[in-house]
């Protein structure tokens, strides 16, 4: 070539174009992958090859003129007599340093800045400027990097090394390309689990990388040409690197620990604990990939001293390099990552073992072409190195998965908790995910699912309304359609909660993680009712149930079913990915796939996210839908529910649908036992948000606002703040959410449930603010009215609860303060919601399970207690005599005597001769003073042979009538067979 600087140039044009002509280009395929999808969507290996071929076309252009610049660039620079090895070095590391910067810039600023189409044209503008620059400025044949690089270690005419270590050198590059993916797919996968997974995390991860290869490229410039023996170099270096990768495998474990320090240290500052997990990945994959970086100079220096031009050593050497990253990067992510296989910590003991085998061989062959005598010492440097990784691998020992999935990104505190509390029953790394599923050391009943180190369901009640609750408030208020769709399985609770409803006909869950599908069917089956179909499709217990292993927006864009209900519940938006299922193009798409009528239901979180960020997705939504609601199940968890138009659901159908069997056992677990507890979780309507939202930002694909600010807030405590303003715009539900019938007595017992749960949230968000202001007195006094309108209300025990232990810890004195005291011992005698099994049951079951709790409570002397657990169960029994008359009890013993009465009178009007109903009704009266009644059912309970005479006699509770003759006539042991007296 004459003029390479020129070609170059040109090359860097079409890049430039091309880049430009991408966002046109990759809608054309959606045809044909929506053609494809419709008949393999439950192949999902079929679809990633189909992504990838896709992606090969569309991207071969570009990727190929890439790949031709740095030869070229190579020829221009040794046009001018500069050695190959220094100028590959220098421009190798010259352009790997550029994409550090590219990285940088590219993942702090320009897309958080500009968004994704500006970035891509200034891109694409950098390109065309650096094109134009070396079509006009590189016209001739010669450059200079530097009087430095001018003709050193350049050979004497005809002078070359071997072909077999011209050979030796192609396969090492080959491998050590290999090896270099298969260390970043594993080290990034690793070190999310100890900074997070956001798109900051990653950004660092991969700048870290770059910048080792960049700065061991450059270290060697000037040397590379000097070294006698490079191939001899070239094997130590691969050693080296080997035995570094290894070494950094323990630190690697402990890496969450570290990274937990960093967020004690600044969890005030983002930007500082950014800088400081910065440089903590710095730290950690430095040495292995500095070595990685010097590698590709000296291999290219091998190749081309046999090679006529230098620029076509370098392309070799570049294209068996990029082959090896390539297999690399399809082995380990696809195959290697796998536990099943190897997994990540095997992963890179295998990749550190081939590379240091692979420099053993080098040094072989290096050895055999100079003088054996004066190189054995090669010999044992490959014998040890290969001794060393070997050892290093079994004394390393398997990573602590407490430490791993204990989520140190989250907090210090809360990821010492985490290893203090859970031991971790499975640990699975997959392609997509590593997936952990953890239990409480003391109830073995709490069990939660982790993706890559972060909770995404549990069977803790600070998880339970919500998961059920999506699922739920959906079917309930939907237009009775049979189609509904689920984006996330998590623990399978909210595909379960829809599966309670017999309306429901199709249920599509769509999940991207075979692991996660694994995790959920092997341990929560147990709480989901075994609703997650196996593997086997004839073996399913619900065939309503389709699992779809596939990304959820992906399957929206591309099925042509429709639903009558959508529920998307995606992990948190700080994660990198996740926020594109907030965006307007996202919430588009799931309004072309609901049918006239159909609603979409979205969670989002009220917590590590700040305000603004939490309007924009209001706005966001109300941009593509026409009517929405908010809802909160609990205080950290709020539910957008949007359809086309007001739904105004019947309260007659939500009770109908309330009141299936599946429904209402479902629905006990979260302590949800009355409609209006559920219908409580209303707080606000369609014109309250717009006007809340109304100047919020709208969230897009292209400016990707919540992709890099939700990562900002994730250790910030928002979650108070976003109650009160949310709370503010809180009203009862009108009848373009609900339509009410007042004459009817049961929607009018439902509408005041609703507004004592209403009330309860105001006194609530009054005690949190008390308590945020270190007022403890006024938070218990809040917390104890509103226990008080909504007895059982979840988010207030929880709080309150969390209260009482912070003071324990802290001010056990205040136990004994007499202003304390009255509200500390009210509050120790609340009893907890009224909840069911974890694993549910049968609604007979749950009655028993309350029945049995209000009869311990009754034992223990804990008689209010006893009477709210008593009353749950009566509610599911109305006509169970024991139920009854137990409740009846407990009520006189609270000295609510007219509701014992009323109690007892309805179960006599239905059984008139029950004999423990008349002996209840016989105590009333007689303490009432009524003998007459307390005679009439006492002849009752001696025809119903429940007591002797001589029981009766001795009962202290029957004292009153002892002064009675008829009492007297009736124990004594001489009187005739009992009658009723008239």
């Amino acid at each position: 070539l004459r003029a390479p600087g020129r070609l170059y140039g040109v090359l860097e044009l079409l890049i430039g174009a091309y880049a430009l002509a991408i966002p046109h280009l990759l809608p054309l395929a959606n045809p044909l992958y929506r053609a494809v999808y419709q008949s393999v969507s439950d192949q999902p290996g079929v679809l990633t090859a189909l992504r990838f071929a896709i992606g090969a076309v569309i991207l071969s252009i570009p990727t190929f003129c890439m790949g031709a610049t740095l030869p070229l660039a190579v020829r221009h620079v040794t046009s001018s007599g500069a050695s190959v090895g220094g100028a590959v070095a220098r421009l190798y590391g010259v352009n790997t340093l550029g994409a550090v910067a590219g990285v940088l810039a590219t993942g702090f600023v320009l897309i958080p800045t500009l968004g994704l189409t500006a970035t891509t044209r200034i891109a694409a503008g950098a390109n065309l400027l650096v094109g134009l620059l070396a079509v006009f400025a590189l016209r001739g044949g010669e450059t200079s990097l530097g009087e430095d690089a001018r003709g050193r270690g350049r050979p004497a005419a005809g002078a070359r090394f071997g072909e077999d270590a011209e050979n030796t050198a192609l396969v090492a590059l080959t491998v050590s390309g290999f090896a270099a993916m298969v260390y970043q797919i594993m080290w990034t996968r690793t070190l999310i689990m100890a900074i997070g997974s956001s798109t900051y995390a990653f950004t660092c991860i991969l700048a870290a990388f770059i910048l080792g290869l960049a700065l061991g490229s450059l270290a060697i410039a000037r040397r590379v040409d000097r070294w006698p023996r490079p191939l001899r170099s070239l094997g130590f270096v691969q050693i080296c690197a080997a035995v570094a990768a290894m070494l950094m495998v323990p630190l690697l474990g402990w890496a969450p620990l570290a990274a937990g320090a960093l967020v004690r240290m600044f969890s005030q500052s983002f930007g500082m604990l950014l800088v400081g997990e910065f440089t903590l990945v710095i730290a950690l994959l430095l040495a292995p990939t500095f070595l990685l970086g010097a590698m590709f100079p000296l291999a290219t220096r091998i190749v081309a001293r046999g090679a006529a031009d230098g620029a076509a050593a370098t392309g070799r050497a570049y294209l068996l390099n990029t082959l090896g990253t390539i297999l690399g990067a399809l082995s380990a992510g696809f195959v290697l990552i796998r536990s099943d296989v190897l997994g990540v910590q095997n992963s890179i003991w295998f990749a550190s073992l081939l590379l240091a085998v692979m420099g053993s061989f080098a040094l072989f062959v290096a050895r055999i072409e100079s003088d054996a005598a004066k190189h054995t010492s090669a010999l044992r440097w490959a014998a040890g190195g290969i001794a060393a990784v070997l050892l290093l691998g079994l004394i390393s020992g398997s990573w602590d998965r407490t430490i791993l999935t204990s989520g140190s990104f989250l907090g210090g505190a809360r990821a010492q908790a985490a290893m203090r509390n859970q031991e971790v029953l499975d640990y699975v790394e997959g392609v997509d995910l590593t997936v952990a599923v953890s239990r409480d050391r003391t109830n073995r009943d709490l069990v939660s699912l982790s993706v890559n180190g972060k909770t995404d369901a549990s069977t803790t009640l600070g998880d339970m309304p919500t998961q059920l609750l999506l699922g739920h408030l959906g079917a309930l208020l939907d237009n009775d359609g049979p189609d509904a769709c689920v984006i996330g399985l998590g623990g399978g609770f909210t595909l379960a909660a829809l599966a309670c409803h017999p309306h429901l006909r199709h249920i599509d869950c769509v999940e991207i993680s075979d692991d996660v599908i694994r995790m959920a069917r092997t341990y929560f089956s147990e709480f989901t009712y075994g609703v997650i179909p196996p593997d086997d499709v004839d073996a399913a217990t619900d065939r309503r149930v389709r699992l779809i292993r596939a990304d959820g927006r992906n399957h929206l864009l591309l099925t042509d079913r429709r639903y009558d209900l959508i529920v998307s519940q995606p992990s948190n938006p700080w994660i990198a990915g996740v926020s594109n299922l907030f965006t307007r193009e996202y919430f588009a798409l799931c309004e072309q796939r609901l049918k006239p009528g159909g609603l979409l239901v979205v969670w989002v979180q009220a917590y590590s996210i700040n305000p603004d960020d939490f309007r924009m997705i209001v706005r966001t939504l109300a941009d593509v839908f026409g009517y929405l609601t908010l809802w909160e199940p609990t205080g950290g968890d709020q539910m957008l529910i949007a359809g086309r138009e007001p739904f105004s659901a019947s309260l007659e159908d939500v009770l109908r649908k309330y009141d299936a069997p599946a429904v209402r056992a479902d629905l006990h677990r979260v302590g949800a036992n009355h409609p209006g507890q559920v219908l409580g979780t209303f707080t606000a309507s369609d014109a309250a948000l717009r006007r809340w939202s109304a100047d919020a930002r709208v969230h897009t694909d292209d400016n990707a606002y919540l992709e890099f600010s939700a990562p900002r807030d994730v250790l910030a405590d928002y979650e108070l703040e976003i109650e009160q303003r949310l709370h503010r715009l809180q009203h009862a539900p009108g009848p373009d959410v609900l339509r009410i019938d007042g004459a009817n007595p049961r929607h009018v017992e439902v509408v005041k449930r609703i507004e004592r749960a209403l009330r309860a949230r105001r006194f609530r968000d009054a005690a949190s603010a008390a308590e945020a202001a270190g007022d403890w007195l006024g938070a218990l006094t809040a917390y104890v009215e509103g226990y008080r309108i909504d007895p059982g209300n979840i988010a207030i025990t929880q709080r309150y609860h969390q209260l009482l232990v912070e003071i324990r810890d802290r001010r056990p004195e205040l136990f004994e303060d007499p202003r304390y005291a009255p509200l500390l011992t009210e509050l120790q005698g609340y009893r907890g919601p009224l909840l069911a099994p974890l694993r549910g049951g049968t609604l007979d079951e749950i009655r028993r399970f309350n029945y049995e709790l209000g009869v311990s409570a009754f034992d223990g002397g804990l008689y209010a207690m006893a009477v709210e657990y008593l009353e749950a169960a009566a509610a599911l029994a109305p006509d169970d005599p024991q139920c009854n008359s137990m409740l009846a009890l407990a009520y006189s013993r609270c000295d609510r005597v007219d509701d014992a009465i009323a109690t007892i009178e309805r179960e006599l009007q239905r059984a008139p001769q029950s004999g423990l109903a008349n002996y209840l009704r016989a105590q009333f009266a007689a303490h009432e003073g009524d003998a007459d009644t307390a005679i009439r059912c006492l002849h009752v309970v001696l025809d119903a042979g429940l007591f002797s005479r001589e029981q009766l006699a001795a009962d202290p509770l029957l004292s009153a009538l002892h002064d009675d003759p008829r009492f007297a006539d009736l124990v004594s042991p001489s009187a005739p067979a009992s009658r009723p007296t008239p």
